[in-house]
């Protein structure tokens, strides 16, 4: 009711002793339609008990079967779940919680991009995903995944794979991003909310490691180490004057810790740097 869509569930299992549920034959309708938006076969998730002692959510393990998403983009950074995404009060405050074991199998996506110039259709099928955790407290957990990623991506192939370092007070989970002159402002419309710019042109290049870190007593960790290239970037305000103009610009960054906002950087180059101030302000 909350969604304003109909979802339907086959069948319910609870364990008390095991503190498991399970949930099969999960539907959700498009908002005022009958066809599907998501579904799974099944998802089965198993609760620690810790949950009490820590006041949080801590989920040993989780696993989801078969789901399958129908995702539209009707215009830019608008899609047909956009009326799901609501606004944080700036005061409320988050959920506390561990999540780990996390797998996805045989997962399928189809995404109708509306928006563009010539409507397109992108599919994912064959998706499986690993990762040791996602936390916001300090916890540990027993951790039997490794961080992973298959699927058919438009009938193309697709795997990649981190590392996960089991150590006596923490864990570790890492991976590589390599990209190549990727274009931002294509990317940039399919952000699921507006940004306060507009931006014209650009192209992003980097080789980095992202690495997340959880322990028993200290706030979890993400940082990113490597390097970040950008050319050819414009920025306009959103009235369409000129705002930044960047030739070349490039970092390498010791470490950039997304959490504690920290950043290391070893260097920092650019060429072509403009700056257009408004001078009516």
């Amino acid at each position: 009711k909350a969604t304003g869509r109909k979802a339907s569930i086959s069948r319910i299992s609870l364990n008390p002793f095991t503190l498991s549920a399970e949930v099969t034959g999960f539907r959700i309708m498009e908002k005022g339609s009958a066809a599907t938006f998501a579904s799974f076969s099944s998802a089965r998730v198993k609760v620690s008990p810790a949950s009490v002692a820590k006041r949080a959510l801590i989920i040993s393990s989780i696993k989801v079967v078969s789901p399958s998403f129908h995702l539209v983009r009707t215009a830019p950074n608008t899609y047909n779940f956009s009326d799901l995404i609501k606004k944080k009060p700036e005061k409320e405050e988050g959920l506390h919680f561990s999540i780990n074991n996390i797998e996805i199998g045989n997962g399928a996506i189809d995404f109708l991009d509306q928006a563009a110039a010539r409507p397109t259709t992108h599919t994912v099928r064959s998706m499986n995903l690993s990762v040791p955790f996602i936390s916001n407290i300090p916890y540990l957990s027993d951790i039997h995944v490794a961080p992973r990623f298959s699927a058919l991506v438009n009938n193309s192939r697709f795997d990649a794979s981190g590392k996960f370092r089991p150590l006596q007070k923490t864990s570790e989970t890492s991976f590589i991003i390599n990209l190549r002159d990727t274009d931002i402002p294509f990317y940039s419309a399919y952000l699921p909310f507006q940004i306060p710019i507009t931006l014209k042109s650009g192209k992003l290049s980097t080789t980095a490691e992202v690495t997340y870190r959880v322990s028993a007593k200290s706030q979890p960790e993400l940082w990113v180490s490597g390097a970040i290239g950008l050319r050819d970037l414009r920025v306009n305000t959103k009235n369409g004057g000129p705002l930044l103009g960047l030739g070349m610009g490039a970092v390498n960054m010791e470490r950039m810790e997304i959490i504690g906002r920290k950043f290391e950087i070893a260097s920092l180059e650019t060429a072509g740097l403009e700056l257009y101030p408004d001078r009516d302000k």
